[in-house]
């Protein structure tokens, strides 16, 4: 449907009431607006004589249409996904600058805008799966998703989560491998889904985005040899030690203690270090016992983090 058709100025038929004119004229704009394909990328600033053409593609953010101004001028500001403002100046008003990765790229993403798609998912949704041929990079905006893996009789080994602001998927659009982990929701949220081949021009027009990608690849792969060295030479006891650690933040007004929050299931636990749910909960009854740790509500408190750490490196040089 288009608004070309809409009149440029209202216009009162001979023996209508003052007023009526002027309220249709209304109702048809806001349900031409209404019934616009998602795809316009303007900012524009609407008067009476100005018909409302849609441009480019995206999702309709915000509109604020005048309901009853039945004489003179009026303006209603349209907010599109990108494009221009009321002014001619160019805008970025799109919600790929919302996506920390994307933020200060020196880029223009109003390209990009109309080949990304953003879909909501629910608490336990599998967005991806091990082996999958998929390549497309998912950007969290919102919920929270946990990455493992699924051996064939079940057994599953956690390895991370994430929040809004992360992303996944990126090895895929890379190298066009299956892919290499389950991702599974742990709240309701939403994604922006990045097609591998966007993904990567985006890559190689920006080169900060190349930047940030590069680091956030050697964060990931030190992180990984961390956790295999801990898996290598530490038993049980010290790599729950090291988990906790990992998971831990420092705890707002109790200097030296760390804490969890939420406090983690047994199970979660013990597939993330590579046991069973009864041994990690033998070892929190040692733990307690030595005052080492606390469970208040909705936390897990860390009492003395630093004798963790030691006892953690301790093990690695006994190994060594």
């Amino acid at each position: 449907m288009s608004c070309a058709g809409l009149p440029g100025r209202l216009a009162r038929a001979p023996g209508q009431p003052p007023g009526v004119a002027e309220r249709l004229a209304n109702h048809r704009r806001q349900a031409c607006l209404t019934l616009l394909h998602r795809n316009a990328t303007i900012v524009s600033a609407l008067r009476p004589s100005t018909p409302v053409q849609p441009a480019g593609s995206g999702r309709v953010r915000r509109l604020r249409l005048p309901v009853q101004r039945p004489r003179g001028p009026f303006r209603a500001i349209v907010l599109w996904r990108c494009g221009v403002g009321a002014g001619g100046e160019a805008v970025s008003s799109g919600r790929l600058a919302s996506i920390p990765f994307f933020k200060e790229p020196e880029i223009d993403l109003a390209p990009y805008e109309t080949r990304c798609h953003w879909r909501r998912f629910d608490e336990n949704e599998v967005l991806v799966d091990f082996d999958d041929i998929s390549t497309d990079v998912y950007f969290l905006a919102t919920g929270e998703v946990r990455i493992l893996n699924r051996t064939q009789s079940g057994k599953e080994v956690i390895l991370g989560e994430m929040r809004a602001g992360a992303f996944f998927g990126e090895l895929a659009a890379i190298d066009g491998i299956g892919r290499s982990a389950n991702v599974t929701a742990l709240t309701r949220g939403e994604v922006c889904v990045v097609p591998a081949a966007v993904f990567r021009q985006m890559v190689s027009a920006s080169e900060i985005i190349a930047d940030r990608l590069f680091r956030l690849l050697a964060k990931r792969v030190r992180e990984l040899n961390t956790r295999l060295m801990e898996h290598a030479l530490l038993d049980l006891r010290h790599r729950l030690y090291s988990e906790l650690l990992r998971l831990s933040v420092p705890r707002a007004g109790h200097e030296g203690e760390r804490v969890v929050t939420p406090p983690p299931y047994h199970h979660v636990l013990a597939a993330r270090i590579g046991c069973r749910r009864e041994q990690v909960t033998r070892e929190f009854t040692v733990m307690a016992g030595e005052g080492l740790i606390d469970r208040t509500r909705g936390a897990l408190v860390l009492r003395r983090p630093d004798l963790l750490e030691a006892r953690v490196a301790e093990a690695l040089r006994e190994d060594g």
